[in-house]
């Protein structure tokens, strides 16, 4: 067998090998930030949730003084 040719099969297939990790690596960044933006959006919701409490203790304190 040539051994050009097998050179050149090992060479594409790093390539490929490589493009392939390069992938996954963007991937699972991609992914990460998708768990953060998650974190960021549950922060966000329970901040409005604890408005809406405090909102509720004054209305209900405000409405026992009238």
């Amino acid at each position: 067998m040539d051994n050009n040719f097998i050179d050149e099969e090992e060479t594409i297939y790093e390539e490929d090998l490589i493009l392939e990790l390069e992938y996954r690596e963007r991937e699972l960044a991609l992914k990460e930030c998708e768990i953060l933006l998650r974190e960021r959006e549950a922060k966000v919701r329970v901040m409005e949730l604890s408005n809406l409490e405090k909102e509720r203790e004054l209305n209900y304190i405000r409405n026992i003084r009238n």
